[in-house]
């Protein structure tokens, strides 16, 4: 009688705490912002620069290591079927959400090299949400080295910069 009065207890416990974590589950609201904040996979926009790709290859064989070597974020393939020009991405949020469609990615790094009679300028800009507007720039201007290394470095210091300033880092499992 006791026995049985407290196994019926413990299932109608348990069957309650099943039924408010389905529910729950269902429940769950994500707003946009969260959705476009939220980056798990990101594309490389193929580097841009003025001098016939002298720097471009370098940076986007530094981006690429340093996105392979990073633990929050993963590296989709840019989609080489795709005729856009990177260089306009900024004025085009069009070709910026195919990009994100076709890499079936949250987010998208684009990166453009000047070389100019003062310097070398590096321009580094993230891209995410549906909307295909940038969310984060960096920019470093007036570079007096015009050594591949110097500017690998600068961009990897634009790429860990950019990185820091997102919003936020991780994903929230629960608000609880």
């Amino acid at each position: 009688t006791l026995t049985t009065f407290l196994s019926a207890v413990l299932a109608i416990i348990c069957t309650f705490h099943t039924v408010q974590a389905q529910t729950n589950a269902q429940n769950a609201y994500v707003s946009a912002i969260d959705q476009d904040l939220a980056v798990k996979k990101i594309v490389l926009v193929p580097t841009t620069d003025n001098v016939g790709g002298i720097y471009a290859r370098p940076v986007d064989e530094e981006l690429q290591n340093a996105l392979n070597d990073d633990k929050q974020w993963s590296l989709s393939v840019y989609p080489k079927d795709l005729n856009l020009k990177p260089e306009f991405l900024d004025e085009r949020p069009q070709d910026v959400k195919a990009i994100l469609q076709n890499s079936q990615s949250e987010a998208a790094l684009s990166t453009r090299i000047i070389r100019g009679p003062k310097g070398i300028s590096v321009t580094m800009t993230l891209f995410v949400g549906r909307e295909g507007l940038p969310l984060l720039q960096e920019a470093a201007s007036d570079l007096k080295s015009f050594e591949t290394a110097q500017i690998r470095a600068e961009a990897r210091r634009l790429f860990e910069n950019i990185k820091s300033r997102m919003p936020f880092r991780g994903v929230i499992m629960s608000r609880r």
